[in-house]
């Protein structure tokens, strides 16, 4: 039997491949132009490649490690390999839905319209698999005494850090409260596709939607790492330095995005001008 965060996750990753072969459909309709059947399996082949972005990220800072993964034994490592980060897997989704998708579709969308079609579904597949997280115990947070923190049971992943840490006196009782963090991160992702689904408006540039994910998820998690179990912070160094990375990185594409549009001197505006705004599923008037 599946357990619930096996459950959670796969439930999140159907409704972002299924989801995103629809809309980009739909946005490929719009700008005139049938759909190829590379966009369609492009949402699929991006959640791929976000589940290796997220194996790869712990890896990041061992550059030694990070060239034995082209070997077999690497290979079997890296799948081995405990936990993941979503910083990791959205970097290399992104790279992939924003420039090699659109090469591979023949050019039927550009990639700040396949991103801007995707950033909601992402927030929303990332709230589903966060529920899974919550069940099984991982991604829990620091000692908490407010009355909507969570104790877990013995043999779960607090349990054990409780236990190990002598905070249990009785192996027979449940963890100490903590914060529920996997709670946090599913608002947060809700969050974020609330922002790129309502805050763009006709006019804006191709690009707002994605980027306005990209800032309020990055810039969110900033603040939710700061609840997690601080003994377990073994990786979250790279992970906060790659969300400070994509918060930076997205306020700049912004503000570029806006000077280029208002200029009219960027190329690939011209177009994007064919399926609409930038929010996801409507065209211009």
């Amino acid at each position: 039997m599946a357990s619930p965060y096996l459950i959670a996750w796969g439930s999140g990753a159907l409704v972002f491949a299924v989801g995103g072969a629809l809309l980009l459909d739909r946005r490929s309709r719009l700008a005139g132009t049938l759909p190829s059947p590379m966009l369609w399996s492009g949402p699929g082949l991006g959640l791929v490649l976000a589940v290796v972005g997220a194996k790869l990220h712990p890896f990041l800072l061992n550059p030694d490690e990070l060239r034995e993964i082209g070997s077999a034994a690497g290979v079997m490592k890296l799948l081995g390999a405990s936990g993941q980060r979503i910083g990791g897997g959205l970097v290399l989704a992104t790279v992939f839905l924003g420039l090699v998708l659109p090469k591979l579709a023949r050019g039927h969308l550009n990639g700040w319209s396949v991103l801007d079609a995707m950033a909601p579904l992402s927030g929303l597949a990332m709230a589903i698999g966060r529920l899974g997280c919550l069940a099984a115990g991982c991604c829990f947070g620091s000692l908490c005494e407010a009355f909507f923190c969570l104790d877990y049971p013995p043999g779960s992943p607090p349990w054990w850090n409780h236990f190990a840490r002598g905070l249990l006196t009785d192996p027979g009782l449940p963890s100490l409260a903590v914060h529920p963090v996997p709670l946090y991160l599913a608002g947060l992702g809700l969050l974020a596709s609330a922002g790129a689904w309502c805050l763009p408006r006709p006019g804006w540039p191709p690009g707002s939607s994605f980027l306005i994910f990209v800032t309020i998820f990055s810039g969110g998690r900033l603040l939710v790492e700061r609840a997690r179990e601080s003994i377990l912070l073994v990786e979250i160094p790279l992970q906060t330095v790659i969300d400070q990375a994509l918060l930076c990185a997205a306020l700049a594409s912004f503000l570029w995005r806006w000077q280029t549009h208002r200029s009219g001197t960027a190329s690939e505006i011209q177009p994007s001008s064919k399926d609409g705004s930038s929010r996801p599923g409507i065209p211009s008037a």
